[in-house]
C-alpha cells in the first residue's frame, strides 16, 4: 500500500454512477479526446498538469478520465485518460472572470474498471488573482462541496501559465456493482 504524498493534498469523495458506462469504447471514437481544447481561439494558454490519486491506498489511478469544459473566453471542452503514473494534461486557455467574480475551470473526475466509468467526482478549478481581493492561498483550498481555489499559476514567459495539481479520489470501490435485478413484471 503506497501513502499519499502530502497531507494537504485535496481529497475528493466520489458518487457512484447509476450504471456502469462503457467510457473507453466511446472515447475511441471521440473527437473530445485531445490534449490542446485551445483550437483557433486566441488567449492567455494555460496548460494543467494533474496527478490523480486513490485516497485509499495512495496508488495513481490509470484509465482515469477527466473531462474539463470551460466557457470562458469561449466554449472549450475535452478529456483526457490519465496514464500508469495517474498524470493527466491538458491545454486550455486562461478563463475569464465570470459574473460571480471568479475565473473558474470545471472538472469531472471518472475513476474506470475495465473500461467502464463507475463513479464521478465534480470539480471547480478557481484561479487566484482575477477577482479584486482574493489572494492567492499558498497551497490548494478544497471549499465544500466542489470549488478548488488555487494557488497562483506558474508563468512560463511566451508559453502561458501552467498549474501542477495532485488530487485524491476517496470512495473508489473496486468490488464489481450488483447485477441489475431481473424485471419480473415487464410484459412479453
Amino acid at each position: 500500500m503506497d501513502s499519499l504524498p502530502d497531507a494537504d493534498l485535496p481529497v475528493l469523495p466520489v458518487r457512484r454512477t447509476d450504471a456502469p458506462y462503457p467510457l473507453l469504447a466511446l472515447l475511441a471514437r471521440s473527437a473530445l479526446l485531445r490534449k490542446d481544447l485551445r483550437g483557433v481561439h486566441a488567449g492567455v494558454a494555460l496548460d494543467l498538469n494533474l496527478r490523480l490519486l486513490d485516497a485509499a491506498s495512495g496508488a495513481p489511478l490509470v484509465d482515469a478520465a477527466v473531462y474539463l469544459h470551460q466557457d470562458s473566453p469561449v466554449t472549450l471542452r475535452g478529456v483526457q485518460l490519465s496514464g500508469a503514473d495517474g498524470q493527466v494534461h491538458l491545454r486550455t486557455l486562461r478563463p475569464r472572470v465570470g459574473h460571480d467574480g471568479r475565473a473558474v475551470i470545471a472538472l469531472q473526475l471518472c475513476p474506470t474498471r475495465d473500461g467502464e466509468v463507475r463513479a464521478i467526482a465534480n470539480l471547480r478549478l478557481c484561479l487566484p488573482g482575477w477577482r479584486r481581493g482574493d489572494p492567492a492561498p499558498d497551497r490548494p483550498a478544497l471549499e465544500p462541496p466542489d470549488l478548488l481555489l488555487l494557488p497562483a499559476p506558474t508563468v512560463q514567459p511566451g508559453h502561458g501559465e501552467s498549474i501542477t495539481l495532485s488530487i485524491a479520489l476517496a470512495g473508489i470501490d473496486d468490488h464489481p456493482l450488483p447485477p441489475a435485478e431481473k424485471d419480473t413484471h415487464a410484459t412479453p
